[in-house]
């Protein structure tokens, strides 16, 4: 087993964090409008996918990848030794920096998204994988 006697507990409690990070940090209080103006989207868009169940959908498979997500950086960890919060952090910080930061690259440089919205979406990652390597650093 990746994580050791604490079994799933730390990956559900990651993917749990993840998504309340993501709720906030897309919410107006943060960047949601900001990364609404950038990816073109509204009040009339959203509402039309609450209305067809597209986002349920979007919720349930965004968990998912936090569950995969949150998995994999279990696996880093408990390969690294990182046993702490702050070493699983780094992990996170890693893991971040060597892959979100160069494949989410690609949809500015070939996908005409906005540098801005790139940016919002990065630090999102970046403060979302630090905290879900935190958490399953602790239990490791």
């Amino acid at each position: 087993m990746v994580l050791g006697s604490a079994g799933l507990v730390p990956i559900v409690v990651s993917a749990i964090a993840s998504m309340i990070i993501g709720m906030i940090w897309y919410s107006p209080m943060l960047f949601g409008k900001s990364w609404m103006n950038e990816m073109k989207m509204n009040a009339k868009k959203m509402l039309s996918m609450k209305k067809s169940g597209g986002i349920n959908k979007a919720y349930m498979l965004s968990f998912a990848g936090s569950l995969l997500t949150a998995y994999v950086l279990g696996y880093f960890v408990n390969l690294l030794g990182a046993n702490t919060a702050m070493g699983g952090a780094a992990v996170g910080f890693w893991a971040w920096l060597g892959f979100v930061v160069t494949t989410n690259s690609s949809g500015v440089l070939y996908e005409g998204k906005s540098a801005k919205s790139y940016y919002i979406g990065a630090a999102h990652q970046l403060v979302n994988m630090m905290v879900m390597g935190a958490i399953v650093g602790m239990w490791v």
